[in-house]
């Protein structure tokens, strides 16, 4: 893994996180890259050491659903993003 860049890595972790959640590789592969998180900068540099998160975002974006798979399973309700947004209708909420 080491010779892999860690988009390719965190990519392969949530395809087999999709199939099936009991592969043992899904471990080793979070550990890996929870070891890759540069802590005072809180995300995971390039490979060049850089800390710009706009163009790390890819990278840095897909590593927190691989690290945080549970905690990203959880959707708002239709009540919920009605509050953020003011879209749903009265009809398609009389409906639910």
């Amino acid at each position: 893994m080491t010779r892999i860049k860690e988009d390719i890595i965190i990519e392969v972790g949530l395809s087999l996180l999709l199939v099936d959640d009991s592969y043992k590789e899904i471990d080793i592969i979070q550990s890996f890259i929870h070891n890759k998180v540069d802590l005072q900068k809180n995300m995971i540099l390039s490979e060049s050491g850089k800390s710009n998160i706009s163009q790390g975002q890819h990278r840095n974006i897909i590593a927190v659903l691989l690290l945080d798979w549970r905690g990203c399973s959880t959707v708002p309700s239709y009540k919920e993003i009605g509050k953020l947004s003011g879209l749903i209708s009265k009809q398609l909420e009389q409906n639910i």
